[in-house]
């Protein structure tokens, strides 16, 4: 049996198409969720149970000089949450987790975007004391990051 094992494992290894001490989910050196820290903050709306039962709605408007090739954002928020660019539906999420393993999705927006103002619109809820057992929460908030430089205009602050 341990031979077997063992086995399994060369073979593994050998079939890898990486190089040795090259991780296999490596990303582009310009990856944010890589390379460093997430600039953008985690946001929620002031004044409101962070809590309860509650559908809150966050805008970011901003503008582009021309249409770039891709525009990358990472996404999640607390309890549940649906993306919008310029009124077109994105996508939703987060996925399933735990508070140490929290999920955000990976999205190229760019084929919605257009020369001049573009606004990204989320829409999230908490279902409170509703949540179900599977959806693990801690309270109400959203967060968004740009891959790259290029992209942090648009990460959750006070400008949302």
């Amino acid at each position: 049996m341990k031979r077997s094992i063992f086995i399994f494992w060369m073979v593994c290894l050998a079939v890898y198409p990486g190089q040795a001490g090259e991780h296999p989910y490596e990303a582009a050196p310009d990856a944010v969720w890589n390379t460093r820290i997430w600039e953008a903050r985690w946001i929620t709306c002031p004044d409101e149970s962070l809590y309860d039962y509650g559908v809150y709605h966050f805008r970011k408007a901003f503008t582009l000089e021309a249409v770039p090739a891709s525009f990358i954002l990472n996404i999640s928020a607390d309890n549940r949450y649906r993306l919008f660019v310029n009124g077109q539906p994105v996508c939703w999420g987060p996925a399933r987790g735990d508070l140490a393993h929290w999920y955000y999705e990976t999205v190229d927006v760019a084929s919605l975007l257009k020369a001049g103002e573009n606004v990204l619109a989320v829409v999230v809820w908490n279902f409170g004391e509703y949540t179900p057992g599977a959806q693990m929460t801690l309270m109400t908030g959203l967060i968004v990051q740009g891959n790259t430089e290029g992209e942090a205009v648009v990460n959750t602050d006070s400008s949302w």
